[in-house]
Formats: C-alpha cells, structure tokens, sequence
C-alpha cells in the first residue's frame, strides 16, 4: 500500500461522518469495507494506491437529492483522497426508528465486547 493510506481513510471517514446528510459509513455487502494497516481498521472506506471507495449510509429524508450529495461528497472527500479517485457507494438511507434501532444495536454489542472481552 502507498504510504499514508490509513492516514487518509481516517480522514475521509471524518469527513464523511460529518458530512450534512450522512449518518454512518457503511460495511460492505459481501466482505467488509475497511482500510487495513499495521493492526489498525478504519471501517466504511478502502483506501488502496489509486482510489478511495466511501460507503454511506444516509439519513431519511434526505436533505437533498441523491446526485447533489454526492456531488458534494466528491467534492468535500475529493481534498481528503490524496489524488485519488473518489468512489461513492450509498449502501442504505436510514429514518429515525432505524437510526433508533442501529444505536441500540451498536450499544448492545459494545455492551458485549466490555461484559465478555469479544464480539
């Protein structure tokens, strides 16, 4: 991997997360959507040494049109790329009683991981 490429998925999933209209990064479908290096994940983006690939999960309703976020996602993200080409995934749009659902999830497994030490 081209140097630097944790750096710049850590980054860009900061952007991203604080992004108007976006609500978490995504996992993947198949296998799981995350950069690697030395130990470290940083889940919802794939950094290699020619693109960035975002996967995002937005809220519902949408504060705009799905190709205007997008356009704007490039745009904030593209400065975080390092020169690489920026791929967008929107994997889901979320309401308030899945956002609900997910937080209660996240916490119940982080519950689990302090009660017995795994996931």
């Amino acid at each position: 991997m081209a140097e630097g490429t944790l750096q710049t998925a850590r980054a860009v999933r900061e952007a991203a997360l604080a992004a108007d209209g976006v609500f978490e990064l995504g996992k993947g479908l198949f296998v799981e959507a995350a950069t690697y290096d030395g130990g470290e994940k940083v889940s919802g983006v794939v950094v290699d040494d020619d693109s960035v690939e975002v996967h995002l999960v937005l809220d519902y309703p949408l504060v705009k049109p799905i190709p205007e976020i997008g356009k704007d996602l490039k745009r904030t993200l593209g400065s975080k790329s390092g020169g690489r080409t920026m791929n967008l995934i929107f994997e889901d749009v979320v309401d308030e009683e899945e956002k609900a659902a997910r937080r209660a999830e996240a916490a119940r497994q982080a519950n689990d991981v302090q009660t017995n030490g795994t996931d």
